[in-house]
C-alpha cells in the first residue's frame, strides 16, 4: 500500500509543481501564463526540495524510506529558441549522494553529459531512430505539453483563492516593481483538482502513444505487448486507484506566490506543498522556487564542439558494464 500511495503522491507532486504556472482565474495571471508560453529566450534557476518526515511512522515505514527523507534538485537553464540552443545544468542530491549532469540542445542535436562516462550521450542518434519500431513526432510531445496546460486551466478554474499586491524586488536585471499574486488551495479544492487531472490524463491518447514508443525503444529485442498492455491498463485505472487512495491522505495546503514584471512575465514563483499520509503517519513537504531573467533577450549560450569519437549512443550505453562500485567512486 505504501508503494501505491507514494506513486500517487509522486504524480500529485509532479502535476502540482510542474503545472503551477499553468492557470489562474484572474485575467492578469492568464495573460502572464500566455506570455511565458510564448517566450523564446530566457535564463532560469529552478529548485525543488522534498522533505519526508517519518519520525511518527512505524519502524517498517521508516526502514523503507531510510535515506530518502531529503531530496534536492536544482536546474539552471539558458535557452534561446531563435538560435535553437538550450543548456541545462542539473544537480541532484539524494541520500548521501550528489550527482550532476549537463543537458544540451543544439539545433537537431541533443546531448547529455554525466560524470559516469567520458563521452557525451547522444540522445537523438540517427541510426537508432531509423531502427525504432515506432517514432513519435515532436508535434506529439508539444501537444502533450499543451494538453497539460488545458487540463490544469480547466481543473482549477474558479477553484483558487487569490490575493494581489505590489512590491520592489532585486533581480539579475536590477531592482524592479512587481505585481504579486498569491494562490492557495485547501484539501478539498486540491483533491478536486487532482481527481479531474487524473481522469483526463488517463484518457489522453498522446500520453499513451509516448508511453508505447518508450517501451518499444527500450525493448526492441523482446515481446513488448504484455508490458504495454499492463502499463496502459495501469494508466486507464488511475482514476479508480485515486478513488481508493483519496481518503488515505490529506493536503494541508498548496500555496503559490507569483511575481509579475511590468511586461507581465512571471519572473519569480514560489510553491509550498504539504501532504500527510494517514496510514503511514508520514508528512511530505515540497517547496519549489523559479527565478527567470533576460526574458526574450539574446542569450550567449556556449556549447562545446563535440566530435564523433566523443559520443556514445543510448544503445551503446545500455551495453556498458558500469557497476555499482564504479558509481560509488564517481558520486560524492
Amino acid at each position: 500500500m505504501l508503494k501505491k500511495t507514494m506513486i500517487l503522491c509522486s504524480i500529485c507532486i509532479l502535476v502540482l509543481t510542474g503545472c503551477n504556472t499553468k492557470g489562474k482565474t484572474t485575467q492578469s495571471y492568464l495573460d502572464a501564463v500566455e506570455n511565458m508560453e510564448n517566450v523564446k529566450s530566457m535564463e532560469e534557476q529552478f529548485t525543488v526540495d522534498i522533505h519526508i518526515d517519518t519520525q511518527n511512522a512505524t519502524d517498517e515505514t521508516q526502514k523503507e524510506l531510510e535515506g530518502y527523507e531529503n531530496i534536492s534538485i536544482a536546474i539552471d537553464t539558458q535557452q534561446d529558441w531563435d538560435i535553437e540552443r538550450l543548456v541545462s545544468d542539473i544537480y541532484i542530491k539524494l541520500k548521501s549522494i550528489s550527482a550532476y549532469a549537463k543537458f544540451y540542445i543544439d539545433g537537431d542535436n541533443i546531448y547529455l553529459k554525466t560524470p559516469f562516462f567520458e563521452e557525451y550521450i547522444m540522445l537523438n542518434d540517427t541510426q537508432m531512430q531509423e531502427e525504432t519500431i515506432e517514432s513519435i513526432s515532436p508535434e506529439v510531445y508539444e501537444q502533450v505539453s499543451k494538453d497539460f496546460v488545458v487540463i490544469w486551466k480547466e481543473a482549477v478554474r474558479n477553484e483558487i483563492i487569490e490575493s494581489e499586491g505590489n512590491t520592489v524586488v532585486n533581480t539579475p536585471d536590477g531592482d524592479m516593481k512587481v505585481k504579486i499574486l498569491t494562490l492557495a488551495l485547501d484539501d478539498e479544492r486540491s483533491k478536486r483538482i487532482i481527481k479531474e487531472m487524473v481522469n483526463t490524463i488517463s484518457e489522453n491518447e498522446n500520453i499513451k502513444q509516448i508511453i508505447i514508443e518508450n517501451i518499444n525503444n527500450n525493448n526492441q529485442t523482446e515481446d513488448t505487448e504484455p508490458v504495454k498492455e499492463k502499463v496502459i491498463q495501469g494508466l486507464e485505472e488511475l482514476p479508480t486507484t485515486y478513488i481508493d487512495l483519496e481518503d488515505k491522505f490529506t493536503i494541508d495546503e498548496i500555496k503559490i506566490i507569483a511575481k509579475l514584471d511590468r511586461d507581465n512575465y512571471i519572473i519569480e514563483e514560489d510553491m509550498s506543498f504539504k501532504m500527510h499520509l494517514l496510514e503511514q503517519n508520514i508528512t511530505i513537504y515540497v517547496t519549489t522556487n523559479a527565478k527567470r531573467w533576460n526574458i526574450n533577450q539574446p542569450i550567449q549560450i556556449e556549447i562545446p564542439e563535440i566530435k564523433p569519437e566523443e559520443m556514445i549512443t543510448p544503445e551503446e550505453l545500455s551495453k556498458s558494464d558500469l557497476d555499482v562500485e564504479q558509481y560509488k567512486s564517481i558520486l560524492h
